[in-house]
This record gives C-alpha cells, structure tokens and sequence, in this order.
C-alpha cells in the first residue's frame, strides 16, 4: 500500500472534471491518497471574513445567521 501526496500546485488545479486532462496519478486498492483544497473562493490564506462578523443568508423570506 502506497501514501500519495497532492499539492497545490497549478498542475494539480483544473477547476472541473475533465477527460481531456491526464490523470496525476494512478493508485490501488488500499492506498492513502492525501490533497489540500482551497477554499470556495479558490483562497489558500486567512479567511477574508472575521470571525465576529455576521453572515446573513435569506432562505424562503427568512434570515438566517451563519456561523463561522
């Protein structure tokens, strides 16, 4: 059993799946694949939102409170 590693790296960002991009690697049954995400605005820094501050979403005319 094998233990991949994925960076952040251009190579590894596509942004969509895709056949037309060779596959970063293959693997086999029982092997450990560790990767790092980014954040939904493509970010890898400090949140750009403090953690006091009030995230609002209206769902069916009613406000809600996010929490950070």
């Amino acid at each position: 059993m094998s233990v991949h590693h994925i960076h952040l790296t251009q190579v590894a960002l596509i942004g969509s799946f895709t056949k037309e991009v060779p596959s970063l690697l293959t693997i086999s049954s029982g092997d450990t694949i560790r990767f790092q995400t980014l954040d939904a605005g493509w970010g890898t820094g400090p949140r750009s939102i403090a953690r006091d501050d009030d995230i609002v979403c209206e769902i069916n005319g009613k406000d809600y409170a996010l929490e950070l």
